[in-house]
């Protein structure tokens, strides 16, 4: 029995599960977001007008060795990340844990073969279950994100750099939506330009060169006769856009989603959108593949 084997057969199910299910799962999951976001917007304007500075969806590791997985919700005020919570909100997701059990039973032989004492077996557990979750956050990053379009998600009031995330408590986060002011890509003093929203944005004869545009939102905006050359675009979402005499070289548009788009006279040159021989240590930076839907013009492509 090999380790690597009996983990990718979890890995593969999980993929196949998440899959099958994604529309329910991600309905589910925004019908806790709202229901707990409810109760913080209420909180805001009763009790305590607090900013918001951080949501934090994290998976609770005693919780799973009970066999009760449930994730807890934080939300945390400006300036007070991890030290005085303003709310906490639980919610079941035995959905992230279809095949987990069998996996422990495999697991416990796995280790009871290599002659393992049974110490040595549970911190091979817990070493395994950090490794599950951070591929399982390869796919919350992208249920998460849909809290933007929340009605009440949008009425709260927001602290600077407001982020959600997805992670273990007080330990690694996946980043899913960071509300960062919108600035002039060409023209501005930020140190990153990555989670930032551009709307109804009309660039015309510009060069996008060797920019990492990771996470950013585009709605409404046309890119006219540009050049786009190592432009990473890693879980962008372009919504609404025109590409007109676009040229895109060598560009990663890894998990990217391009919605209700239209493309003419745009060629894409060495552009990379699946991501390929992903190990097991890089699960954290794993992709979804490109989504073109409800787009025009990509017969060209």
């Amino acid at each position: 029995m090999e380790l690597m084997k009996i983990t990718g057969d979890l890995l593969q199910n999980t993929t196949r599960y998440m899959e099958e299910h994604y529309e329910e799962t991600e309905k589910a999951l925004m019908f806790h977001m709202e229901k707990c976001m409810e109760e913080y917007d209420r909180c805001q304007k009763e009790i305590t007008p607090i900013p918001l500075q951080m949501i934090a969806v994290t998976f609770l590791n005693t919780a799973v060795y009970f066999g009760e997985p449930v994730l807890r919700v934080w939300f945390y005020g400006k300036d007070k990340i991890w030290e005085e919570p303003l709310l906490i909100h639980d919610m079941e997701c035995e959905w992230i844990f279809q095949g987990w059990q069998e996996y422990e039973k495999a697991l416990k032989a796995y280790a009871k073969e290599k002659r393992m004492k049974e110490e040595e077996g549970e911190v091979l557990k817990r070493k395994m279950l950090r490794v599950y979750m951070k591929f399982i956050s390869c796919y919350m990053k992208y249920l998460l994100r849909g809290v933007r379009e929340l009605e009440v998600y949008k009425n709260i009031v927001k602290a600077k750099d407001m982020i959600v995330t997805f992670g273990e408590y007080m330990d690694w986060q996946q980043r899913i939506v960071i509300e960062r002011e919108e600035i002039d890509i060409f023209q501005h003093k930020e140190e990153t330009l990555q989670y930032r929203s551009f709307t109804e944005k009309v660039y015309k004869k510009k060069e996008f060169f060797h920019m990492d545009l990771t996470g950013c939102v585009f709605l409404n905006c046309k890119f006219e006769s540009c050049e786009m050359e190592n432009v990473w675009i890693h879980d962008a979402i372009f919504q609404n856009c025109i590409f007109e005499k676009v040229h895109w070289k060598q560009c990663e548009f890894y998990g990217a989603t391009f919605l209700k788009c239209s493309f003419r006279e745009t060629d894409f040159c060495e552009v990379k959108e699946i991501q390929e021989n992903v190990t097991p240590g890089e699960l954290r930076s794993f992709y979804k593949p490109v989504e073109y839907v409800e787009c025009t013009g990509l017969e060209e492509k």
